[in-house]
């Protein structure tokens, strides 16, 4: 890196820029403190930060060099694409007996171990040697020591180095053994490669591609999904790598969105970059597949466009440009040729991306991002804290003022049940006169004669299947009369329960926000009170007036579709006759009439209670005695004994009904109760103490994150002259 024209201030900015670092690391820790009694209550987002952050971006300040992730599916060209990139990769010319024929004559020594299938297995960073042209050294990070550990051995060249890097940080076959047998059955966790004359200022990570080795570490998704966060909080730009033999699939959605979520929290560039254009000579094709799929699944706005998308997808060959540098080497092509091979290989454009990026955000700019970063911390936690403070202030700071706006409340609320309870029994008149409006007895009786007396007529009424048919055509008959459409009772009594059920919602709903609006309980509009926090007591006893409606609707249902219950039948008043030796005898009483209205038919019948007695006289007078009676004496009683039982159902489902409103009023009485007594109790209770001193801590941390945010408003202030008068 450059030195700056002021060193001296960049030193002084950069020393600062730690100072920050270090305060709100100290908040973080001192936040945690005033949880360590009960960490269930910590934050969701506090307790997941941990100390890392912090200690990444303290590396990237104190090293001074930009670190770069290069991201992708596996076998999409990453570690070829870097070593073409770092200048160490070479064009070899296979012999014709090597290969068999003219056309695969290409062979190319790729640095990072590189092949067509699956290769990496770990992360590998690239990283700038101090020294000027000392030799490349390679450090691997084993799990069970977590200590860097130099494999490189004495004296190594860059062909040593890299079969050392087959063997530890690639997948490839027998590539285990190329390690000293004691790092044989050593996991690695990950790799870093010491370059000289690394001509970018920067630290590049190859990652493992999704979809490939990292699933015997715990799949592609969970395990690489992992890794990856893990990487691109240390990043300052990305390079994701798509190969241009194959266009991108649904797989590389997740990543792409963890990506996406990363570049504009951070506000970290990517670079999309379509490697591998020299196997594919439809390339351009797939890189316009690419950017169409980039638009489909993220250009969510304009912005998002400018920061994620950019340009798309870029071209580029790392092999087109190493087999040219090796023609030109060898005199086989000239230097305008040589030119434009490098031109078509896109590889200086790509480099020169990277460069332009670097020098921007290099110095004085690299510490406003890190400040930036620093100041997003900051930012969720001055917002987790007021959270806290806000809610757990309102049993200490607001529970007087509570307790007497619940008192307010229960006044109001038992005079408005008593106006409720006057106002329903009215409602309840209403909708029972507009049920029995046009059902009468003398209506269905004339109905029933009409129907039953032909039948009666012609039947025989002592034997049993005679009389089986007139009871099912008097079930039939009342069942019609119910039902009839020009008035009858199941659609009489199906507009006068809807409307008194809407009715009297709208009476409580009423009721309900004049209660508040007389206690002036904030806000002064139902819903609203519903869900402001006043309306709930600690342990959630409060009924919410919406859930409770939908629970009065169910149980009003239930009340008007009255379940099917048993009921008397002709067949229980007339004694059964066999042959003409059977003597008859006085019939059994019946038990008193039940009304029953199936959900489905509405049908009622209800069996009077009669009796018959008559002698060993001559059946058939016996016969007409007995219709005699039926038509002067059963049916007019059936018919009246219907009503009346329709009558008593109504008024009990009305009642019913009517008693579901008043509860949720007692119950909302109950409610303002119950939370006056408990907060009462906690004015008293030992736990209010604990509370006010966590209060009173968070009060503090809340001054500190105001004094560090004035801190780094600053900050940037001071950096921005400095970035204006940088070349």
């Amino acid at each position: 890196m450059r030195m700056l024209p002021d060193q001296e201030k960049y030193e002084q900015i950069r020393a600062e820029c730690e100072q920050i670092i270090n305060k709100v690391e100290d908040i973080v820790a001192n936040l945690k403190k005033v949880f360590a009694n009960d960490l269930n209550e910590l934050p969701s987002y506090l307790a997941e930060l941990e100390e890392q952050p912090f200690h990444r971006i303290r590396s990237k300040i104190r090293s001074g060099l930009i670190n770069i992730a290069v991201c992708g599916a596996f076998s999409s060209g990453k570690s070829f694409l870097i070593s073409g990139l770092i200048k160490r990769l070479t064009w070899i010319r296979k012999s014709h007996e090597e290969v068999g024929d003219f056309d695969n004559l290409d062979d190319y020594i790729s640095f990072l171990p590189s092949s067509p299938e699956q290769t990496s297995s770990c992360p590998l960073a690239v990283v700038p040697s101090s020294i000027p042209d000392a030799p490349s050294r390679l450090e691997i990070l084993f799990n069970d020591t977590k200590i860097w550990e130099d494999v490189s051995g004495s004296h190594p060249n860059e062909d040593q180095i890299r079969a050392k890097m087959r063997g530890y940080v690639s997948s490839l076959q027998d590539s285990r053994s190329i390690r000293p047998k004691q790092d044989w059955a050593r996991f690695v966790v990950s790799a870093r490669l010491y370059v000289s004359n690394l001509f970018l200022p920067a630290i590049i990570y190859d990652l493992p591609g999704i979809g490939g080795a990292g699933e015997q570490f715990g799949g592609s998704g969970e395990y690489y999904t992992k890794l990856v966060h893990d990487y691109l909080h240390q990043a300052d730009c990305i390079v994701y790598v798509a190969s241009a033999v194959k266009e991108l699939s649904d797989v590389e959605l997740e990543l792409l969105s963890v990506v996406e979520d990363f570049s504009k929290k951070n506000r970290c560039p990517v670079f999309f970059i379509l490697s591998q254009i020299d196997r594919e000579k439809g390339w351009k094709r797939v890189r316009d597949k690419n950017n169409q799929f980039l638009n489909e699944y993220f250009r969510r706005d304009s912005k998002a466009n400018t920061e994620f998308i950019g340009q798309g997808f870029v071209g580029v060959s790392p092999a087109v440009e190493a087999k040219a540098f090796g023609l030109f080497q060898n005199e086989e092509i000239n230097e305008e040729q040589f030119n434009l091979r490098i031109k078509e290989s896109g590889m200086p454009s790509f480099r020169q991306m990277l460069t332009n990026h670097l020098t921007n955000v290099s110095g004085p700019v690299h510490l406003r991002e890190i400040a930036f970063q620093v100041h997003n911390i900051l930012k969720r936690v001055r917002l987790a804290v007021s959270d806290e403070i806000q809610i757990k202030s309102i049993p200490i700071k607001e529970a007087q003022s509570r307790i007497n706006e619940y008192g307010d409340l229960i006044e109001a609320l038992i005079e408005k049940k008593k106006l409720v309870i006057s106002d329903l029994n009215e409602l309840g008149k209403q909708a029972f006169s507009a049920t029995f409006s046009s059902t009468d007895s003398d209506v269905l009786l004339k109905t029933l004669r009409e129907t039953l007396e032909p039948l009666i007529k012609k039947s025989d009424l002592l034997k049993s299947t005679e009389i089986h048919k007139i009871e099912q055509e008097l079930k039939d008959t009342v069942d019609k009369w119910l039902c009839r459409a020009d008035g009858g009772f199941e659609i009489a009594w199906e507009r006068a329960s809807q409307n008194y059920q809407m009715q009297a919602n709208r009476l409580l709903t009423r009721r309900l926000n004049e209660a508040i609006e007389e206690a002036s309980m904030p806000p002064d509009n139902l819903l609203g009170w519903i869900r402001h926090p006043k309306f709930n007591s600690s342990e959630g006893s409060v009924i919410k007036l919406g859930d409770t409606l939908t629970q009065v609707g169910t149980a009003w249902q239930a009340w008007v579709g009255i379940t099917g219950i048993s009921v008397g039948s002709l067949s229980s008043i007339f004694a059964s006759v066999s042959g003409a030796a059977t003597t008859l005898g006085p019939l059994a009483a019946v038990g008193s009439a039940v009304a029953a209205l199936a959900p489905a038919s509405m049908f009622l019948i209800v069996a009077g209670a009669l009796s018959f007695v008559w002698s060993n006289s001559k059946k058939s007078k016996e016969r007409d005695k007995l219709k005699k009676q039926i038509n002067d004496e059963f049916l007019p009683r059936y018919a009246d004994q219907i009503v009346k039982e329709l009558e008593k159902q109504v008024r009990e489902a009305i009642k019913a009904y009517e008693g579901v409103i008043i509860k949720i009023v007692d119950d909302l009485i109950a409610a303002q109760e119950r939370a006056c007594v408990e907060l009462e109790s906690k004015l008293r209770s030992p736990e209010h103490r604990e509370l006010q001193d966590k209060l009173t801590a968070m009060s503090d941390l809340e001054k500190q994150c105001e004094i560090i945010e004035e801190r780094i408003e600053s900050f940037y202030a001071e950096v921005a002259p400095m970035i204006t008068l940088k070349d």
